[in-house]
């Protein structure tokens, strides 16, 4: 492969991956990072997409083997950071399909819609598929036909009552059209399509939240009912249970509630 591009590291993430020398299976790999330019307050690699796919490999390696959970989440978020540029090679979109496997164990998610909570859908979903699968089923249970960009936002810590803006209070994943087009201020966003629900670490009886068409603002509580069901042999994710008929899609959904104001 001819085609390279360059790819910033921090110093900090450079120097993350120095702590590795003896782990990288791939030493010419580790010498690109050892060597790397430094340009202002980064420093700069060159890789052709083989070499960039052999890296994040190595980066998820390293993360499995690392018992230190501080150095995991660390070597996790580099190589989330860094599947981004795979979308720099080729004509287009990534294979998304690549992040999701149908493995692990079964968990099973009440979306319920926060404009009416009585229109809910039950879905399950396996361990190793990713938000983007989630987001596909329930784009699917709730009987829309456009799509349009979403996000899910993961609290922090448990909440007692509705934030002023859960944006502040949450960890976002989100369509990864999402990433290239828009600019966040700084604020850390991940791709929901290179994300897996095993990474997220839920427990039952934990909220988190999903904002589908940032235009009309669909918002849906999403509880997790349960983590370690066993898998059969049918197709996943899939909706389980439906309650009520979907509203249509470009109704005016009711304002009643709204993160952005307490109750």
């Amino acid at each position: 492969m001819d085609d390279k591009i360059t790819i910033p590291l921090s110093a900090s993430q450079r120097n993350l991956l120095l702590k590795y020398e003896t782990d990288f299976e791939n030493p010419d790999l580790f010498r690109l990072v050892a060597v790397a330019s430094p340009k202002g307050k980064h420093y700069e690699i060159l890789l052709d997409e083989e070499q960039l796919e052999d890296l994040l490999d190595q980066i998820s390696e390293l993360s499995d083997n690392e018992e230190n959970e501080k150095m995991q989440d660390k070597l996790e978020k580099l190589c989330d950071d860094l599947s981004g540029y795979s979308s720099e090679f080729g004509d287009g979109e990534p294979e998304y399909s690549d992040y999701s496997c149908n493995t692990g164990a079964v968990y099973t998610l009440k979306v319920a819609l926060e404009s009416a909570p009585g229109i809910w859908r039950k879905i399950a979903i396996r361990a190793g598929q990713t938000l983007h699968d989630l987001h596909s089923i329930v784009f699917e249970a709730f009987d829309r036909d456009d799509e349009h960009l979403y996000s899910f936002y993961i609290p922090t810590h448990p909440l007692k009552s509705r934030p002023r803006r859960i944006y502040d209070v949450s960890v976002e994943y989100t369509h990864p059209f999402n990433l290239e087009e828009q600019e966040f201020g700084g604020r850390q966003h991940h791709n929901a399509a290179m994300t897996t629900i095993e990474t997220l670490k839920l427990t039952e009886k934990q909220q988190f939240y999903y904002l589908f068409d940032f235009g009309d603002s669909w918002w849906h509580t999403i509880t997790v009912e349960g983590t370690q069901g066993k898998a059969d042999n049918r197709e996943y994710p899939r909706i389980l249970e439906r309650k009520s008929e979907s509203p249509p899609q470009y109704g005016e959904p009711e304002e009643e509630d709204d993160y952005d104001e307490y109750d």
